[in-house]
């Protein structure tokens, strides 16, 4: 569960497919910080560091989590419905729009599950 800056409050899954792209992407974000010695202090880092992706992107937590994580073998699915009945899988795609920003040229594309 996810508030959004504007209160709005979605449900999210993310549903892992591929364990071992998974444990090696987790490894190699550790490992590329190891010039933090301290594990506590590691952690931090590197939650420090995305947070500041995250207060970047204005709000546009989906977008960002599949820019940070998909190539991690994971899918994010966001509930579509109060009930927890209806799913969409969530993807990044290229924005039709010819009129895009820069910084909207690639947007979250919901499909619905069922």
């Amino acid at each position: 569960m996810v508030k959004q800056n504007n209160g709005t409050i979605n449900v999210y899954n993310v549903l892992i497919n591929d364990i071992t792209l998974l444990s090696n992407a987790i490894n190699a974000k550790w490992a590329s910080y190891s010039s933090i010695v301290d594990e506590k202090l590691r952690i931090e880092a590197i939650h420090n560091d995305q947070s500041i992706i995250y207060n970047a992107s204005n709000g546009d937590l989906e977008k960002t989590f599949l820019q940070l994580f998909s190539s991690y073998g994971i899918d994010l699915y966001k509930a579509t419905d109060n009930t927890l009945q209806n799913w969409s899988k969530l993807d990044l795609t290229n924005n039709p729009d010819p009129n895009a920003t820069p910084n909207n040229t690639i947007i979250v594309q919901p499909t619905p599950c069922n």
